[in-house]
């Protein structure tokens, strides 16, 4: 017998049922004749469909789709051989079963490739999903490999409070330099000494390679804990390196006295002389509301990546803790379509084409408030947030000097090596710091890459203002166009958003 869809011969079987869907096809010597066309055409433009037959995107699949259905077109006198919607199925099933006098071994092979690749495409699938969904004892299994220090609070915090932190004498020689010639963005605001490291003063340090959960030896309670290897993917760290190297160019850092750059990567209580609600206006410049849009839409994708890394990773009370402080006050997560859509907890993560390209739908968005960092040092500070815990992830660390750019937990005397690829979580009401890098600040410029040294990150922190300050934006009960009006007027202005309030 022959395939009612391919006209290949298969073994016998029952016919199927007579239905209008099968009258609406070719019969079998109509179907044979459409295959010896299909073949011809095939070979007439062979340049074109090969390409098109070994790659299995959504995008090819719907060229290959268009091209049958003009192919087929040019005979509207006959029955299709398929249905409207099983073209492709049909043609690629014609071809499996062609003869190599039929058909160059060329359209088959490009059959091959594709299931190669549509495998490939299905396996990274499913390790992206392993990525970022891990199962509930994923912290459990943590723990069993993961070094246990209790801690004490200092007397006196260290490194001491009010300082930037140098780690050895070169780097502490060339920001003191650094410092007596350059002059502060405003002059209003002190200039923080350098401080050079004694190591003998620090009660631990946590090894580059360890894992460490930090506990409060009086207390019990969990002070910090330091995740090697978070995602262990480096298509994704060097996708974020993209996001956050494009961030931090476009938008206006809101530390100007501070080395390097931080800036706002969600929604913002806005600056303290002008108060107000929304995503950050701090763009630099005047910017095209659809780049804008994109800009701010990778920011959302990386930030939502990371809290599902850090969901899956991180201690549960450091997560709860940032989600009880979202659901008590109904802050909008960081969603890219707001005000576009209505606020809630899920949405769809669309993974960009270097992460191939993959939606999941339903899944927990990221908290709406986050900044991105590069090259980033402050002097020892704490932070009263509203949520208790804050999360960081070094998604970058390189260069052919990378002394420096480690972070201290100066209220228990703590230093943790960073390295790329690290996550951390810590207390911010406890006095801590990121120390200076090990390149020369004269000759920093955001644009380019630093080849000595670069650091990058993102973290979850909220200004204390925030949940007020939305509280107070949800009571005007806006309504849906003004939102949509005010945030386009938004994403064509710059500004700026001064609202992390540091305390030193």
């Amino acid at each position: 017998m022959t395939d009612s869809n391919t006209g290949c011969r298969r073994s016998a079987s029952p016919p199927p049922p007579s239905t209008q869907r099968q009258r609406e096809k070719a019969g079998p010597a109509g179907r044979l004749r459409w295959r010896r066309r299909l073949y011809a055409e095939l070979q007439a433009n062979a340049s074109i469909y090969i390409p098109l037959w070994s790659n299995p995107s959504p995008e090819f699949e719907g060229l290959l789709y268009t091209y049958i259905a003009d192919f087929l077109r040019q005979y509207p006198n006959e029955l299709p051989p398929a249905l409207t919607g099983n073209y492709v199925s049909w043609a690629r099933g014609a071809v499996r079963c062609s003869t190599s006098s039929e058909l160059p071994p060329e359209f088959l092979a490009a059959l091959t490739d594709r299931r190669h690749q549509a495998e490939g495409v299905r396996k990274l699938r499913r390790e992206t999903g392993a990525m970022l969904f891990k199962p509930v004892q994923a912290w459990a299994d943590f723990k069993q490999t993961a070094s246990i220090v209790t801690i004490t609070l200092l007397p006196i915090p260290y490194p001491p409070v009010g300082h930037h932190v140098a780690e050895d004498a070169d780097i502490y020689s060339t920001w003191v330099t650094w410092q007596k010639n350059y002059e502060l963005p405003d002059s209003r605001k002190p200039r923080y000494p350098v401080h050079l490291l004694d190591r003998s003063k620090l009660a631990y340090t946590v090894p580059a390679e360890l894992n460490c959960v930090l506990v409060d030896k009086d207390t019990g309670e969990l002070a910090a804990v330091v995740i090697r290897n978070l995602c262990g993917n480096l298509e994704l760290l060097r996708w974020a390196k993209v996001v956050i190297t494009a961030a931090v160019i476009a938008r206006k850092s809101i530390r100007l006295e501070d080395p390097g750059e931080i800036v706002i990567g969600g929604f913002s209580a806005g600056a303290l002389s002008s108060p107000q609600f929304g995503f950050a206006k701090n763009l630099l410049r005047k910017t095209d509301p659809e780049d804008a849009a994109k800009d701010q839409t990778d920011i959302a994708t990386l930030m939502t990546i990371f809290w599902l890394l850090a969901a899956g990773s991180m201690p549960r009370e450091v997560i709860q803790d940032l989600r009880s402080y979202y659901n008590l006050h109904n802050i909008p997560r960081l969603d890219p379509n707001w005000p576009y859509v209505e606020e809630g907890v899920t949405g769809a993560l669309q993974l960009p084409m270097a992460l191939g390209s993959f939606l999941f739908e339903d899944v927990e968005l990221a908290p709406g408030s986050a900044v991105l960092v590069q090259r980033y040092a402050r002097a020892v500070h704490n932070e009263n947030q509203g949520h208790k815990y804050a999360i960081a992830w070094t998604t970058y660390k390189g260069g052919t000097d990378v002394r420096g750019g480690n972070f201290f937990l100066a209220s228990y005397g703590i230093l943790i090596l960073l390295a790329q690829d690290t996550a951390f979580a810590w207390q911010p009401a406890f006095y801590h710091t990121t120390s200076l890098g090990a390149y020369d600040p004269t000759f920093d410029v955001t644009e380019l890459e630093e080849p000595t040294y670069n650091q990058q990150g993102v973290a979850f922190v909220t200004s204390s203002r925030l949940a007020s300050m939305f509280a107070k934006w949800k009571a005007l009960n806006i309504s849906g166009k003004e939102k949509i009006a005010g945030f386009e007027r938004e994403m064509l202005a710059g500004g700026s958003d001064a609202d992390f309030n540091f305390k030193v």
